[in-house]
């Protein structure tokens, strides 16, 4: 049997995290979850991952350094990461997130969608 793969989520709102979890229960992945910058970074050095879904807006660190940092780390280096946020939708912040490392950058909405249908099942 293959070993599942691992994908790490990033959030600083345990409810969001919780939240796609759900909306992933269906992937054959096993799900990581960090609620900060650093925790992420301590996650990345203990495990790898196959993708990383990252938060913009955190305190502390923000989701772009927090990638930039994960990019400096041996296990961080080639992880496609995609950024998930429903507050950083102008253009110059998409931008610094690609120029930071992530693969994709995804507006929270989209999400949304599939949120309402997660959050109908936790009930």
């Amino acid at each position: 049997m293959a070993k599942k793969m691992n994908l790490l989520a990033v959030d600083d709102i345990p409810k969001n995290l919780k939240l796609l979890k759900a909306i992933l229960k269906d992937v054959d992945v096993n799900i990581v979850t960090a609620e900060s910058g650093n925790d992420a970074l301590s996650k990345v050095n203990d495990h790898d991952f196959a993708l990383i879904l990252m938060d913009v807006v955190m305190p502390e660190m923000d989701g772009f350094e927090t990638t930039k940092r994960i990019r400096l780390l041996e296990n961080g280096k080639y992880i496609p990461i995609i950024f998930l946020t429903a507050v950083s939708t102008q253009r110059d912040n998409i931008y610094k997130g690609y120029e930071s490392g992530a693969v994709d950058y995804i507006i929270k909405p989209i999400v949304g969608r599939s949120r309402y249908a997660a959050e109908k099942k936790l009930k």
